[in-house]
């Protein structure tokens, strides 16, 4: 892919797995920030999906009002 001109930011977002790897590497390798911007940044977002409540527990009712 041909990245021509310069980007004022760029972000990428990663989540451990080697193709957001492989998306960071060709980030780093392919893409230049404007160096005439003094607010010019690369950021790296590391993103993970949140853990689950029910995570191995069978779904039933959830009593809020306490024992009865």
């Amino acid at each position: 892919m041909d990245v021509s001109g310069s980007l004022n930011c760029v972000v990428v977002a990663v989540d451990g797995s080697e193709v957001s790897m492989e998306a960071l590497r060709w980030a780093l390798d392919n893409l230049k920030l404007s160096s005439s911007s003094s607010d010019s940044s690369f950021v790296v977002l590391h993103v993970q999906p949140s853990p689950s409540v029910a995570a191995g527990v069978s779904p039933g009712t959830i009593p809020f009002g306490g024992p009865s």
